[in-house]
């Protein structure tokens, strides 16, 4: 599974230190993974307040990918 992948899968698990560790290491926040979803997109869908915050205050991010995926 590469990066992308694995970040967004964090990001709708909710889990911030897995996703604020990925950002540190270099991870693109705008990253999607093979449907189009950012970790914004999948993490606000989850309800994970705890990594939305983390996602926004990387200062990254385009769109929630909602759109494209017409959700």
């Amino acid at each position: 599974m590469e990066a992308a992948e694995r970040f967004v899968n964090a990001a709708g698990d909710g889990e911030p230190a897995v996703v604020e560790r990925m950002l540190g290491d270099g991870v693109d926040a705008d990253a999607d993974d093979i449907h189009r979803r950012t970790a914004l997109a999948a993490a606000v869908r989850a309800g994970h307040a705890g990594v939305v915050g983390p996602l926004l205050d990387a200062g990254r991010i385009r769109g929630s990918g909602w759109a494209s995926t017409g959700r």
